[in-house]
Order: C-alpha cells, then sequence, then structure tokens
C-alpha cells in the first residue's frame, strides 16, 4: 500500500487544458485586433503609395502597386488564415485531451470544474471587450466585422469553451481508470 501512495505529486496533468485555450485565447483576440488595424492602416497607405506618380523617370506609382499591392493581398487574406488555425487549434487540443493516456484523479474534478468556469469568465470577458469594439461602427470595426472566421470563435468562445470543457472533463475523469495495471480505483 504504501508503494502506491508514493510519489504521487502532480497527479492533475490535465490542467495544462485550461492554460492552453486561455493563451490560444488571448493570442486570438490580440491577432484579430491587430489584423484589423493593420488592414486598416494597409486601406490608408495603399491609396497614397500607389498614387505617387513619376518622380525623375521612375514610375513610383507602378513600384508601390507591385510592392504594397502584394503585400495588401496578403494582410487582406491574414484574418482567414488566422481564423482557420485558431479553429484548428482548438480541434487539435480536444484531439490532445481525447487521446491523453492516463486518467486524472476523481478529487481534481472539483479544481478542474473550477478552472474551466474560469477559462468561460475569462471567456465571456475577451468577448465582451471584442464584442465593443466590433460593434463601435468606426473603420476598425468595419475590418473586424469582415473577419467573419475568426470574430465568430472569438464572439462565441464562451459557448465552445463550455462545450470543450464538459468534452474533455468526460476523457479526463472518466476515461482509463488503471486498466493498464489490472487495479480498479484508486
Amino acid at each position: 500500500m504504501r508503494s502506491i501512495i508514493k510519489n504521487k505529486r502532480g497527479q492533475f496533468e490535465g490542467m495544462w487544458i485550461v492554460v492552453i485555450f486561455m493563451v490560444l485565447l488571448a493570442l486570438a483576440f490580440l491577432s484579430a485586433i491587430g489584423l484589423g488595424i493593420v488592414r486598416w492602416l494597409s486601406a490608408e497607405i495603399k491609396p497614397v503609395i500607389t498614387d505617387l506618380g513619376v518622380v525623375e523617370g521612375t514610375n513610383l506609382s507602378a513600384a508601390g502597386e507591385v510592392t504594397f499591392g502584394a503585400i495588401d493581398t496578403i494582410v487582406n487574406l491574414a484574418p482567414m488564415l488566422v481564423g482557420g488555425a485558431y479553429f484548428l487549434l482548438l480541434i487539435g487540443c480536444i484531439t490532445l485531451v481525447v487521446s491523453y493516456r492516463t486518467t486524472a484523479n476523481p478529487l481534481f474534478i472539483g479544481l478542474f470544474f473550477a478552472f474551466m468556469v474560469l477559462l468561460v469568465l475569462v471567456a465571456i470577458l475577451f468577448s465582451n471587450a471584442y464584442q465593443d469594439i466590433y460593434e463601435a461602427g468606426d473603420e476598425i470595426a468595419q475590418y473586424l466585422q469582415d473577419q467573419t472566421l475568426l470574430s465568430f470563435l472569438i464572439l462565441n468562445s464562451p459557448w465552445i469553451f463550455t462545450a470543450i470543457g464538459f468534452v474533455s472533463g468526460i476523457f479526463l475523469f472518466a476515461g482509463k481508470q488503471n486498466e493498464t495495471y489490472g487495479q480498479g480505483g484508486y
């Protein structure tokens, strides 16, 4: 009996999922706002760069269109790429939880539930802050509204994280229960 209790520190490895989701949410929020600002700046700068005209025999308008036009195309495609990456990372995190081979100690169900509630509360804060900027009606709000996938995921992140937390909890606490060693319980 003594060998079972020995070296049982850190049995709750499932905590990493909450930290990963908080980091993903913060990165998605910051990248969405950052991309909105960059797209707004790009829309303001592109007409100026492409209307420079000819200076000392060099067509600066054509050079600006070739260089800044390509950058503007990439900037306009970036929100869909970031939204797709965020979605794939969420799916990847669920896959990690499902494929995780150990089951957390049932004593940690309350702690997991508390941290998932904290995650949902943080998601509500980020979602509300994003919604305030999203519905402001200024130039940046227009570009945020064009980011359909990323905006949808951030605005609905409390519901998404609630569902992910529910599924994660099921797989972490109702999965394999010492089946490797042929023992039941803890």
